[in-house]
């Protein structure tokens, strides 16, 4: 018998997915008559592009873009879909899919798991993080089902104790490091979630663990 439990696309998710299409679709179908107010604007009706979306058919307009919000919508979705954390979770090993990437952690390698806030922490043997990634499933399944099969489950980071704040100054991680989380700081303040995630990646090469509390950074490094 094949004993695997899955975790998946929250409800949140798949809502948010789910609607996508028909929303933007339906902006496309009501495009051409926000586009005749518009008009009525000077700044909006000297525009060249604006006059060439009104000498189209508002009829064909409508269709056109409502067809366009559809494709668009549905590319969403499918993003949406992909960047949701996706896990199979078996008594010997974990399957994580994310972004179309697939990670295998075998339960040999893993120390602890737990979850902090909407995040999903898998740490190994050494202290190192395995893995973090935000999830929409209530904490309460997601222990249900790592407990089922028997993985190490804590209801906190067993670390939170060696966590320290870092700042411009701090030199106990290293040059190399420091670069990093300077440049993972300024790409929190700006916004770009996916560079500061890749830059924590970077950073685990190194032996740091890093969390953020707002745009301030909390480091370990990894007792090898």
């Amino acid at each position: 018998m094949n004993n695997t439990s899955t975790i998946g696309m929250g409800f949140l998710e798949k809502w948010i997915a789910a609607l996508f299409p028909f929303v933007l679709g339906t902006i496309g179908w009501y495009l051409p008559k926000l586009l005749e107010f518009a008009k009525r604007i000077p700044f909006f009706s000297d525009s060249k592009v604006f006059k060439l979306l009104l000498s189209f058919s508002p009829f064909w307009a409508s269709v056109i873009l409502m067809i366009a919000g559809g494709v668009i919508g549905v590319l969403l979705s499918l993003t949406v879909y992909s960047e949701a954390l996706k896990m199979s979770i078996r008594d010997q090993e974990i399957r994580i899919n994310k972004d179309n990437i697939e990670l295998r952690i075998s339960k040999s390698e893993i120390k602890e798991i737990f979850m902090e806030d909407n995040i999903v922490v898998i740490t190994g043997t050494k202290g190192q993080e395995l893995l973090s990634e935000k999830t929409d499933i209530k904490k309460e399944k997601i222990r249900e089902i790592f407990l089922y099969h028997h993985y190490p489950w804590s209801e906190q980071d067993p670390y939170k104790d060696e966590f320290n704040l870092w700042t411009l100054d701090d030199h106990a991680c290293g040059e190399n490091a420091n670069a990093i989380l300077y440049e993972r700081r300024n790409a929190i303040r700006e916004g770009d979630k996916k560079k500061a995630t890749n830059l924590k990646m970077d950073l685990r090469e190194l032996g740091i663990v890093v969390k953020n509390q707002g745009e301030n950074q909390y480091v370990r490094k990894i007792k090898y």
